[in-house]
């Protein structure tokens, strides 16, 4: 059999409570026939697929329990959107370390600023993760013992990947908020999307969408306008009112008479600081510089579809740093 036999055929296994000696861990438990099947060994990793996918740790089951069968504990199911009895798609995952990983509180704790992300970095050392994973932490936090529990929002490579010594943490705000704090109180909006109606569906709604998934206040056409607004109100509002200008350049965003009237209102404000962060799509540095030599000087980010949640992320840090 080829080494991507067992990724390439899964197997269908019916979910069962782990025991005590499991609780917290990143395990999954099969028989040593589906581990022969998979062409996996203990310690490796598989993806399981219920409602979500997760990646867990594979090790053998006790004899009990070698049957068609995965042993998973609560958060190992609420992870992979499973319960005792379904049904789930297990294979074996190919693993990549992780260069960043972006975690958002789930409840209310009240955690210190900055927060120590070395308190969860020890949680998850060495192990494989999926964004949208939960990670329970038990965290001294402003002088006292609290129970959380973290969601990985954004990891790059993902979906899974494998948390070493050189992954970089950010904690993320909850709310939208939050990510103002201590921001100017006088903008509505922490960036403006400016971009051609064609490139919509494949780059600026998912990128914004994005945006706003990791708690950002996203001033885009799709997000604000509803019928009978005027638009050129609006797009001045939205201009004065974010801290940030997106620019999605493409060959289609220099050929509209609109996105010149947005791009004209954000370079004003870029006069006294840097407030545009210009994005390529599909376009050469030569062809913006026949269109707006100014821009062209502009170090820039290329977006494709495959990569938008990394520019997200990259535009993440930058504003809210």
């Amino acid at each position: 059999m080829s080494d991507d036999y067992g990724k390439r055929n899964g197997l269908t296994l019916t979910v069962k409570s782990a025991d005590s000696r499991d609780k917290g861990r990143r395990f999954a438990r099969l028989s040593p026939d589906s581990m022969l099947h998979l062409k996996i060994t203990p310690g490796d990793t598989i993806e399981i697929e219920g409602e979500k996918t997760t990646v867990a740790q594979a090790w053998r089951a006790d004899r009990a329990d070698w049957d068609d069968v995965i042993i998973l504990n609560s958060l190992m199911m609420t992870n992979c959107g499973s319960e005792i009895g379904d049904e789930v798609s297990v294979r074996r995952a190919d693993i990549t370390n992780a260069t960043e990983i972006g975690l958002t509180p789930l409840d209310d704790a009240q955690l210190e600023s900055p927060f120590n992300t070395s308190i969860i970095k020890r949680l998850i050392q060495n192990t494989p993760v999926a964004q949208g994973d939960i990670i329970p932490a038990r965290i001294n936090s402003m002088d006292r013992i609290e129970h959380t529990k973290f969601g990985i929002k954004y990891l790059n490579p993902g979906p899974v990947a494998k948390i070493t010594d050189n992954t970089e943490f950010f904690v993320l705000p909850i709310s939208s908020e939050q990510n103002s704090e201590n921001k100017s109180n006088l903008s509505k909006y922490d960036v403006f999307v400016c971009h051609a109606s064609e490139d919509k569906e494949r780059i600026v709604r998912p990128l914004c969408n994005s945006l706003s998934n990791l708690g950002m206040r996203v001033w885009y056409d799709e997000f604000q306008l509803q019928i009978g607004d005027s638009l050129r109100e609006s797009i001045d509002e939205g201009l004065a009112q974010s801290r940030y200008g997106i620019v999605v350049l493409s060959p289609d965003f220099f050929e509209k008479n609109w996105t010149q009237y947005e791009l004209n209102g954000l370079v004003q404000k870029d006069i006294d600081e840097k407030t545009i962060l210009p994005i390529k799509y599909n376009i050469s540095i030569d062809e913006i510089k026949n269109h707006s030599p100014p821009l062209s000087d502009k170090y820039m980010l290329e977006i494709t579809n495959e990569n938008i949640d990394n520019i997200s992320f990259s535009i993440y840090k930058e504003v809210m740093s």
